[in-house]
């Protein structure tokens, strides 16, 4: 039996993996976010040390270094990176499915099939996609791995557990903290999924819901020691090196207070409304609304209704927490607890799926749709991604040409680089799909705008001063809406550049 229960687990993580291949396909290829170009031009051991290291990116920073020991090349080790992040994401959602159906205890193999659905929905959401867009993909991916390890270890009756529960999440800080903002949504959902499967009944559950919130309590005092444990690496690290810590917002007073979290929750609101562009808006509250009112339909799973809308409530708080502390406004990688609607609304209704036959149709359908939907917008936006980066190519070989014919013409050597954006300067391309770092222009981020200039030029032009004298006063009536070669001009060894 044994043997016969490892090849059925084996079979399975096949077919997730296959899923999750397909769904990443975009990123088994050449593609580039913003920080691609940087890696590229300041290499394996100054990128990590400058972006990495500061934050306290520990795992990122080893990965990072020892690629250039070894000297992998940039292109194998992106690709790699991804690859080996595409099949943690598969193990992530082999484990949660398996976890959530022992809870459950589903025997039946077309409801084993919706909470297999239901959980790709869950981890593999419309915001992971910046997990597999950055050079430390595989990294980020482990840090989603362990969130989900050590919230399905609060549903252990073993005395190790809290330790265990240290180390995934510790793991998961040092790769990359926002994901660990997961771990009491997902603790929640699976202490919430066992207790009702092991009473009998909303009576029951009410008895017990004291002492689920007591050991979540107990998750979140370890949560936040590890938190301070981490952001005292970070504070040690950046005194070590000379530097000031840059991500965190500065309060100066009662009035900024008001004004940070003013923009907190109205960020809050449009992230859960619009849902950065990823998928259609007022998606997500019409699920959560529909969600409410099939659990209406049965008496039975009306007491299901108040913990479903607490833990709508524990991501809000905890979304607009990030936004207020850390000025991250609508950034999908930080607010990765936001794609969990979805899915866990579609677990809810499953729990309750045997209320009735029609019942078990409605559900069955609108999880399998929600499913394909889910896929379906996956891949539209990565190829977003992968068009935005086309974008990036034309821009950065038409300067390289610009370049080569200056230099034939007036046998000059351009060996410096100026740029200054536009009246009304945009972070993405007029024909692409505007979704957070998945598709902003890499020319139009300040931080990689001369390393992708390098990359496509293929030199080492260094930054210099714009002359802001001259164009200061223009700036007003100069409003490019695409990229066009009068963009470019030429100085002696210098190429300006004025970013639409």
């Amino acid at each position: 039996m044994k043997r016969q229960y490892n090849k059925e687990n084996l079979i399975q993580y096949f077919i997730i993996m296959g899923i999750t291949l397909i769904l990443g396909n975009a990123f088994l290829q050449t593609h580039f976010s913003s920080d691609t170009y940087v890696l590229y031009n300041l290499g394996y051991f100054q990128y990590p040390s400058e972006f990495f290291l500061l934050d306290g990116r520990i795992i990122s920073t080893l990965v990072c270094y020892m690629a250039g020991v070894i000297h992998i090349p940039y292109n194998i080790y992106l690709i790699g990176m991804d690859f080996i992040g595409i099949l943690i994401l598969a193990y992530t959602i082999f484990l949660l499915n398996k976890t959530v159906i022992g809870l459950l205890k589903i025997e039946d193999n077309k409801k084993k099939v919706l909470v297999l659905l239901a959980v790709f929905v869950l981890i593999f959401n419309q915001f992971t996609l910046e997990y597999l867009l950055f050079p430390e993909s595989a990294v980020m991916c482990l840090g989603v791995l362990m969130v989900v390890k050590a919230s399905i270890e609060t549903i252990s009756d073993k005395k190790s557990k809290y330790i265990k529960i240290i180390i995934y999440l510790f793991i998961t800080m040092l790769s990359y903290q926002a994901i660990i903002i997961a771990f009491p949504v997902l603790a929640f959902l699976l202490n919430f999924i066992k207790v009702e499967d092991n009473g009998k009944g909303s009576k029951v559950i009410s008895k017990e819901s004291k002492k689920i919130i007591i050991e979540i309590l107990k998750y979140i005092a370890i949560l936040l020691v590890i938190i301070l444990i981490e952001w005292g690496i970070i504070q040690l690290l950046n005194n070590l090196l000379g530097k000031e810590m840059t991500r965190t917002v500065k309060l100066i007073n009662f009035q900024a207070f008001c004004i940070r979290l003013k923009y907190a929750m109205l960020n809050t609101l449009v992230l859960y409304a619009g849902f950065m562009n990823m998928l259609p808006i007022g998606l997500l509250p019409i699920v959560s609304v529909a969600t409410i009112m099939l659990m209406l339909v049965n008496k039975k799973s009306r007491g299901d209704i108040k913990f479903y809308i607490f833990l709508l409530l524990i991501i809000f708080i905890e979304c607009g927490t990030i936004i207020f502390l850390f000025d991250s406004g609508q950034c999908p990688r930080t607010n990765w607890t936001m794609g969990f609607v979805w899915g866990i609304s579609l677990i809810y209704l499953i729990k309750n799926i045997d209320i009735n036959k029609n019942m078990e149709k409605i559900i069955s359908v609108l999880v399998t749709i929600s499913f394909v939907v889910n896929s379906v917008v996956l891949l539209q936006n990565s190829m977003q991604h992968i068009a935005a980066n086309k974008v990036d190519a034309n821009i950065g070989y038409n300067i390289k040409y610009k370049i080569e014919r200056y230099e034939a013409s007036t046998g000059k050597t351009i060996t410096k680089f100026a740029y200054i954006n536009d009246y009304k300067a945009s972070q993405y391309a007029k024909e692409i799909k505007k979704i957070g770092s998945l598709t902003e222009r890499a020319f139009a981020c300040s931080w990689s705008i001369l390393e992708a200039v390098n990359y496509y030029t293929g030199r080492e032009l260094k930054l210099t001063e714009f002359p802001y004298e001259i164009y200061f006063n223009k700036m007003e009536q100069i409003d490019y809406t695409v990229y066009t070669e009068e963009q470019l001009f030429f100085e002696n060894d210098t190429l300006y550049m004025i970013v639409y």
